[in-house]
């Protein structure tokens, strides 16, 4: 497998993870998992070293400081999701295929998660 084919094989398990891992929610997820799909995601950005995916990579930091701090603040991880979905969404164009397909989902699920985390009015 070239690297091309194994990067985008990882990118995709990456996404099918975190997929599967927001689909959880919010019955129930422990902050150790988060912070460890978190940071997985910011490895991939890292490694893969597009300048697009900046602002990405800046909300993961802002998300992973926010889980691991010494009290959760759910309206505020909240926010951060919607706007990752929000950069998620702006991403899939520089996708193809599958990845571009999972990233929609992602960016929905992130939405989604960060919408319920918020007080209701």
């Amino acid at each position: 497998m070239n690297q091309a084919s194994s990067s985008s094989s990882v990118q995709a398990e990456t996404l099918d993870a975190t997929i599967t891992y927001l689909e959880g929610l919010p019955t129930g997820v422990d902050t150790e998992s988060a912070v460890s799909s978190v940071s997985a995601w910011m490895g991939t950005i890292k490694a893969d070293g597009r300048p697009e995916l900046q602002g990405v990579e800046n909300e993961l930091k802002t998300l992973l400081g926010l889980l691991t701090a010494s009290k959760l603040d759910g309206p505020a991880i909240g926010n951060v999701m919607i706007r990752l979905g929000d950069l998620t969404r702006q991403t899939t164009s520089l996708a193809e295929g599958p990845i571009a397909t999972r990233l929609t989902k992602l960016a929905e699920w992130l939405t989604k998660a960060g919408k319920a985390m918020q007080p209701v009015s």
